[in-house]
């Protein structure tokens, strides 16, 4: 480099020239900035309005499935129960139980009663 181009370079006038670009770079950058995370906020704020329009509009169904869940509990609950009373109670009880009933009965009266038989009717035999 030349004396003279060194100089140059190294004038007040071209170094404040030099700071106040690169501040107004870095100000222009802020504005970009600034401005990029001001349209974010407003997205933010719609999608937000629009949460709460679909949470208003859809609280109906949300209320109706959580009552159908709870029904649907319930009736598993019955079921599971009902398969228990079937499977520990009437089998291995009543129906050994029954059966000597009905022999005890026929027994004394001649005939079964009119429940077995309509029992027995109704499963087909």
């Amino acid at each position: 480099m030349e004396k003279e181009e060194f100089e140059a370079l190294t004038t007040d006038d071209l170094f404040r020239k030099a700071v106040m670009k690169g501040f107004a770079d870095i100000r222009d950058q802020f504005i970009a900035v600034n401005t990029r995370l001001s349209s974010q906020d407003a997205a933010i704020a719609q999608n937000t309005a629009l949460t709460q329009t679909v949470n208003e509009e859809t609280k109906a169904v949300r209320e109706f499935m959580s009552d159908g869940a709870t029904a649907a509990k319930f009736f598993c609950r019955l079921a599971k129960g009902w398969r228990f009373l079937l499977k520990w109670v009437f089998v291995p009880f009543c129906v050994p139980f029954g059966m000597i009933y009905a022999v005890g009965y026929y027994r004394a009266h001649g005939s079964f009663p009119t429940w077995i038989i309509a029992v027995a009717k109704a499963l087909g035999w």
